[in-house]
């Protein structure tokens, strides 16, 4: 007695979901969106060599080769391209909210800007330019949380090892005292070296 084989079923495969679309393309639709900082084709064809993936937005999206080129799927693509999308609008509320005097976030964080970003040391922040550090004009200035004004600052503690011997440790290590002149609030900065 014979049996039948069972019956096979054919599964319908979209293949060019499959397949996805060239990396060329998808970097193209990332450099089309707003903000996007986008790096050569060549850079992310290198990434996918070297580690499988691209960035796209702030996420890791998968790339496979077929055909000798390289590609992402579409819905990876899509996944990156909505958390660019949502990076770039946090950036722009956060922007919004700095010029209307409200600053996000708790003492000590860093909150990004479209010009630069700020960081909380209550009762005060220091904001930088991006564009102003780049071009080593100004590294930030210290603001009043109160009143959103510039403050002044004395630098009084003794200079750290780095700074004394080598050359400048970057962390600002004599300061000893914000104040704003508008409001009057201040704030006394402890010595770095005293434990």
């Amino acid at each position: 007695m014979t049996q039948t084989p069972p019956a096979v079923e054919f599964v319908a495969v979209d293949l060019a979901e499959l397949i996805g679309i060239p990396l060329r393309d998808a970097i193209a639709r990332y450099a089309a969106e707003e903000g996007a900082a986008v790096n050569s084709y060549e850079w992310y064809r290198d990434s996918a060599k070297r580690s499988g993936t691209v960035w796209i937005g702030a996420l890791r999206v998968p790339a496979h080769k077929v055909g000798g080129a390289w590609h992402v799927r579409r819905k990876d693509l899509e996944r990156g391209l909505a958390s660019h999308r949502a990076e770039r609008d946090e950036l722009h509320r956060a922007t919004e909210d700095y010029r209307r005097g409200v600053l996000h976030a708790k003492n000590g964080d860093t909150i990004s800007t479209e010009w630069g970003a700020y960081r909380r040391k209550d009762p005060f922040h220091f904001a930088w330019s991006d564009y102003e550090v780049m071009r080593r004009r100004s590294d930030g200035s210290w603001y009043c949380n109160s009143c959103m004004k510039a403050t002044k600052t004395e630098h009084d503690n003794p200079e750290c090892h780095q700074c004394s011997d080598w050359s400048p440790c970057g962390r600002d290590c004599t300061l000893s005292r914000i104040f704003c002149e508008d409001c009057g609030t201040t704030q006394v900065v402890a010595s770095r070296l005293t434990p």
